[in-house]
C-alpha cells in the first residue's frame, strides 16, 4: 500500500512546496489542510501514514498535534520548523512530534528525511 501524507499549512505556498517535493516520491496520495478544523477531517478519513504540521501556524500547533495523535495513531507526524529555530524544535518535540522538518523546504535537504519518514520502520529525525 501506498502512504498517505498530510499536510498542515495555513499557507497555501509552503504547502504547494511540500506537495512538490513529495511528488518526486510517487506517493499515491498527498492532501494539505489549510485549517486546523480540516485537518483533523482529513486525518480522520484518510488514516495518513505521515503528517506534516506547521509548527509557526496562527493556530495551536501543540494542541493540533494532541487532536492529530488521537485521530491517527499510527501516522508519523513531523513539526516543520524554521532553520536554526531551536525553540520552536523544542517546543515541538515536547508536545510529541516525532519528526522535524527544517523550512523552508529544499528538495536536498527535505527529500531524505520525507523518504525517512515513510519507511516502515521510521525513526524519529531530530535538527
Amino acid at each position: 500500500m501506498r502512504p498517505t501524507v498530510l499536510i498542515v499549512d495555513d499557507t497555501e505556498l509552503l504547502r504547494f512546496l511540500l506537495r512538490e517535493t513529495l511528488a518526486e516520491l510517487s506517493l499515491g496520495l498527498v492532501a494539505e489542510a489549510g485549517t486546523p478544523e480540516e485537518a483533523v477531517r482529513l486525518a480522520e478519513a484518510l488514516a495518513p501514514r505521515l503528517v506534516v504540521v506547521d509548527w509557526t501556524a496562527t493556530v495551536d500547533p501543540a494542541a493540533l498535534l494532541g487532536v492529530l495523535r488521537r485521530s491517527c495513531r499510527d501516522a508519523v507526524v513531523a513539526a516543520a520548523v524554521p532553520t536554526g529555530d531551536r525553540r520552536l524544535a523544542a517546543a515541538a518535540r515536547r508536545a510529541g512530534a516525532d519528526a522535524l522538518l527544517e523550512r523552508p523546504y529544499t528538495a536536498a535537504r527535505t527529500l531524505p528525511r520525507l523518504k525517512s519518514l515513510l519507511a516502515p520502520a521510521a525513526a524519529p529525525l531530530s535538527l
